[in-house]
Formats: C-alpha cells, structure tokens, sequence
C-alpha cells in the first residue's frame, strides 16, 4: 500500500465514508479529470479528446499536441489512469515549443536522452529525438519524478533549475504531479 502522502488521502480512512473521517479523507481526493482540466488551464492549453489519426504508418499513438493550433489531443480509447502519462507527454511538447528545453539534450546528455527513449515506441533521431525525450521526461516528471530522476539526473538538475524562472509551469507539473 502507497503511503499516504503519495495518494494525497489516507486509505484506512476510506472504510466509513459516512463517517467524518471518511468524508475529510473524499474530500482530499483529486479526479483525473480534474488534475487534465487544471494543468490545462494552468499551462493555457486546451486538452481535448479525439480528431486526429492514432495509427499512422503502423505506429499507434494515444495523444499529439498539434503544433500550430497549439491543442493537445488524447484519444479517445486512452482512458482512466492511462490518460494522464499521455496528457504529461504531450504537455512537455507543448512546454518544449515555448521553452527549447531540448537543447539540453540534442548534443549533450545523449546517453540520458537514449534512457529516456527506451519505452518510446519508433526510433526518432536528432532534434526529434531530443524533442520526444524532452517530452518523456515531462511524462516521468509529472507521474514518476524518482524515475525521471533515475534516468536523467543531469536533465532532471537542468529542468529544475530552469522551472526556478517559470514558476507557473513549475507550479502546474507539480500540482499535476500530486
């Protein structure tokens, strides 16, 4: 069992719900939806679900953000707790097209960027590669910040460093992060 700074509530507390206890310990507890609607208003980016292709040229994807429309889109089939480490990804595109966080890892840090992309599906190289492993350790960041911090320590001291000057985008991948 998780402790319970990690679930924000404590489960043994849950038994009664009726009780106050219990309704003190529902009340901790954040939805999905809500922590996807918070980070979206947090990083001013709308996050909606559907209307783009998921497979192409045999390669499934459960979430895009598009660019130049600045949307970040899920899929619709990617529900529950699968949803929330594609919004992150796609959430570190958005914050990589703001803040080049990738150049960190385009010609330096090449063997975290490669630990960073080993769960990735494809093979992306050069400034795709640095921009998706920029986008993976926004995932890790948010969902598994011991495991971000596993595979790139030196990115992970460099990104934290660098939110100390973005204190919204800090304050919104840690409010989804808990």
């Amino acid at each position: 069992l998780k402790e319970p700074k990690e679930f924000g509530f404590i489960p043994k507390n849950l038994g009664d719900v009726e009780s106050p206890k219990g309704k003190e310990e529902v009340d901790k507890i954040i939805k999905r939806s809500q922590i996807e609607k918070d980070l979206s208003k947090k990083l001013n980016v709308p996050i909606r679900s559907g209307h783009f292709r998921q497979n192409v040229f045999g390669h499934s994807r459960a979430g895009i953000f598009k660019v130049h429309g600045e949307i970040i889109r899920v899929g619709k089939k990617t529900g529950g707790l699968g949803r929330l480490p594609v919004v992150a990804h796609e959430s570190g595109h958005f914050i990589d097209k703001h803040f080049h966080f990738y150049n960190e890892l385009l010609n330096k840090n090449l063997g975290e960027r490669k630990k960073l992309l080993e769960n990735y599906g494809g093979s992306p190289q050069g400034i795709n590669a640095a921009k998706e492993a920029t986008a993976e350790f926004v995932r890790l960041y948010v969902t598994s910040p011991e495991e971000a911090k596993d595979r790139a320590p030196n990115f992970f001291t460099y990104f934290e460093k660098r939110l100390e000057n973005l204190p919204e985008i800090k304050e919104a991948l840690l409010s989804a992060r808990n």
